[in-house]
């Protein structure tokens, strides 16, 4: 339709400055990083290659439809980004019916690295607690698959290493004894 050739086309020239202008900012010493990009959540994974490949990001924001394409799975696991992951906005979206028709399990099977997150509380509902407990029993989630996502989520924060680090550490401290 021509809506969606329209918002095609805007789209890509919209990414398409982005990039151009962190290229131009880094070739007058400045340096400007998209660390993180909304990609692949309503749209296809067109998307998430757009952002890998004009603005270089390190984190995939939602990223669901990343599963349409094995290629951008192998890419994504080789460029060890992660995907956040934000289930009950994708409910409230309509990217999935019902929680328990959510990918994220399938990611985490498939060696995509995935973080639990809340997107716009206010507007869709659940703080970051809320998604992971719905979701845990949604996906029948496993303690060793909640350890992995909230240690993605410490390991792929955009936080000082050292921090990262002593976040981690506690982490470990209470899944041992668990």
């Amino acid at each position: 339709s021509s809506c969606s050739t329209t918002r095609l086309m805007f789209r890509t020239s919209f990414v398409k400055r982005v990039a151009s202008f962190s290229n131009q900012s880094q070739s007058r010493g400045v340096l400007i990083s998209a660390a993180g990009a909304h990609a692949g959540e309503e749209g296809d994974a067109d998307y998430i290659w757009e952002a890998l490949d004009l603005l270089k990001i390190k984190r995939i924001d939602h990223g669901n439809n990343c599963l349409q394409d094995e290629k951008l799975i192998q890419e994504i696991i080789k460029r060890d980004l992660a995907l956040t992951v934000c289930p009950l906005s994708n409910t409230a979206l309509q990217v999935v019916a019902d929680l328990k028709e959510h990918s994220l399990k399938k990611m985490m099977d498939l060696g995509i690295k995935t973080t639990i997150n809340s997107d716009d509380p206010a507007y869709f509902g659940g703080q970051v607690n809320q998604n992971y407990i719905d979701t845990q029993k949604a996906l029948n989630l496993t303690k060793k698959d909640l350890y992995n996502l909230a240690y993605n989520s410490f390991q792929y924060s955009f936080l000082p290493e050292n921090e990262k680090a002593n976040y981690i550490k506690e982490l470990d401290e209470y899944y041992s004894k668990q």
